[in-house]
C-alpha cells in the first residue's frame, strides 16, 4: 500500500513538472511572439520616421531651391524648431548652399537634428562646366586641337583654332558632391539611373566602362577622371551626362538618345553611332563612319540630382 501510495505521489510530481515544463515553454514562446511584434512595432514607427524625414527634407529643399531662385537665400538659414507626429518629437533644421563656379554644382543641404539623431538631406543642381552660355555649347561638336572625320550634314562643329576656348574645370573637385559611386553592370541592368551624380571614387587611373549591350535607363551623371568607355551597341534612353578628365570612347552601334559629352581630352566615336546631344572635347575628336548626330540644347539645362541621405 504504501508502495503504491508512493507510485502515485511520483507520478503526481512528474505530471506536475510536465505541466510546469509546459507552462515554461508556452510562457517562452509567447515572450518571444510579443518581443517580436514589439520589434517589428519599433521597426513600423522608425520606418515612417524616416519617411517623414525625407519628405520633410524634401519640402524644406523644395522652398529653399525656390527662395535662391529668387535670389532670397542666404548661405547658411536656421528654421523655427519642427515637431513630427506621433512621437511629439522636436526637430531643428538648419538650410546651407554651396556654390562651385568653376564646376558649376550648386548645392543645398537640410541638416535635421533630433531625439538624439542627425540626418543630412541633399540635393545637387550642376550646370554644365564654364555655364551653358560659354560659346563651346552653342556647337553641337567642338574639338581643341580638331575634328578627325566625316562631319555629318547640317551639323556645326567648331575647333579650337576658330577662337572659342574649352572652359577650365578641375574633375576632381566632382568628389566632393558625388555621394554615389560609378554603377556596376548589374546595377545598371537591374535599377538604372537613379537621377543622382555618379563618380568614380576607385584607387588608381582605372577609366570607367559600361559593358556592351547595355541599356541605361534614367537620368545620371558619369564623372571620371581616367575617362569613360561606352561600349559597343548600348543604349542611353534618359539625360546621361558624360564628364571624363581624360578621354571619352564610345563604341560602334552606341545610341544616346540625350547626351552632353565632355571630356578634357580625345573623344573616339565608333561606326554606326547615334547621339542626340552636344560634344566637347578639350583634345581631338574622331568620328567613325556613318554618325547619326543632332543638337539638342536641353542637354544643357540645370541637371538636379533627387534629394539623397547622407
Amino acid at each position: 500500500m504504501q508502495w503504491h501510495s508512493f507510485i502515485i505521489r511520483k507520478r503526481k510530481g512528474m505530471v506536475s513538472l510536465s505541466i510546469l515544463l509546459l507552462a515554461t515553454v508556452i510562457l517562452t514562446i509567447l515572450q518571444g511572439f510579443f518581443l517580436l511584434v514589439n520589434r517589428e512595432s519599433e521597426a513600423q514607427r522608425d520606418n515612417i520616421r524616416q519617411e517623414q524625414i525625407l519628405n520633410l527634407g524634401e519640402s524644406l529643399i523644395g522652398v529653399a531651391v525656390r527662395n535662391e531662385e529668387k535670389g532670397n537665400l542666404s548661405d547658411c538659414l536656421q528654421l523655427q524648431k519642427v515637431t513630427l507626429y506621433p512621437g511629439n518629437e522636436e526637430f531643428t533644421a538648419i538650410i546651407t548652399k554651396e556654390n562651385n563656379i568653376s564646376l558649376g554644382v550648386s548645392q543645398i543641404k537640410i541638416a535635421l537634428e533630433g531625439a538624439g539623431r542627425k540626418w543630412n538631406i541633399y540635393e545637387d543642381k550642376l550646370l554644365p562646366p564654364g555655364g551653358a552660355d560659354n560659346p563651346v555649347y552653342q556647337n553641337a561638336i567642338y574639338a581643341q586641337n580638331g575634328i578627325v572625320g566625316i562631319i555629318p550634314t547640317g551639323i556645326v562643329a567648331q575647333e579650337g583654332n576658330s577662337g572659342s576656348i574649352m572652359p577650365f574645370f578641375d574633375v576632381s573637385g566632382y568628389k566632393k558632391y558625388g555621394k554615389m559611386v560609378l554603377p556596376a553592370a548589374d546595377e545598371l541592368r537591374d535599377y538604372g539611373l537613379k537621377k543622382r551624380l555618379y563618380v568614380n571614387t576607385a584607387a588608381g587611373n582605372v577609366a570607367y566602362s559600361v559593358a556592351q549591350d547595355t541599356v541605361i535607363k534614367g537620368d545620371g551623371v558619369f564623372v571620371d577622371e581616367a575617362g569613360i568607355t561606352i561600349n559597343g551597341r548600348c543604349t542611353a534612353t534618359g539625360n546621361l551626362w558624360l564628364i571624363s578628365g581624360s578621354g571619352i570612347v564610345i563604341g560602334d552601334d552606341v545610341k544616346l538618345e540625350k547626351a552632353l559629352i565632355i571630356a578634357k581630352k580625345n573623344i573616339s566615336i565608333g561606326n554606326n553611332v547615334s547621339i542626340n546631344g552636344i560634344i566637347i572635347s578639350g583634345g581631338k575628336v574622331t568620328i567613325g563612319n556613318n554618325l547619326t548626330m543632332a543638337r539638342d540644347k536641353m542637354v544643357l539645362e540645370p541637371f538636379s540630382t533627387a534629394c539623397y541621405f547622407l
